[in-house]
């Protein structure tokens, strides 16, 4: 069941009001599911993409990056290749961690969702990292087209 840790991470986004996360890869399934929180509700994302991430979302997913820069309920920073985490990483509405866990090819193998306080903590200690990394990419961005 190659696809079942990307569908829990899609229902937890869904099932909460904010979610803030990190990742190096992203897969067609989350793309849309990450739109259509942004565009079609008013749940609040926070997210951390690797820079390499950013340059590629740019090329095959052009509107989908420049909707979610221009969203006012969605904040994007990018943070320099090589600086973030190994995992991808998620909290939402800072009650439930979802952590995966990809190859070298960039499949996830797995993934592993938390509630206890220690992994909030763990993963707002993640996020306060990666906001001192990162940089917001403004919504002033070129955004090349899909």
């Amino acid at each position: 069941m190659p696809h079942e840790p990307l569908e829990r991470f899609e229902e937890l986004l869904e099932e909460h009001d904010r979610a803030v996360g990190y990742s190096s890869v992203a897969f067609p399934t989350s793309i849309s599911a990450v739109h259509r929180q942004i565009t079609e509700t008013e749940t609040e994302l926070e997210l951390f993409l690797d820079e390499r991430l950013v340059e590629w979302l740019r090329t095959d997913y052009g509107e989908v990056l420049r909707d979610a820069l221009e969203a006012e309920n969605a904040t994007l920073r990018q943070l320099p290749s090589g600086r973030g985490l190994d995992v991808m990483l998620a909290s939402f509405d800072d009650r439930v961690v979802w952590i995966g866990v990809y190859d070298d090819d960039g499949d996830v193998r797995g993934a592993i969702t938390l509630e206890s306080e220690r992994a909030i903590e763990w993963a707002r200690e993640r996020f306060d990292r990666c906001r001192e990394a990162g940089r917001e990419i403004p919504p002033s961005s070129e955004v090349g087209d899909e």
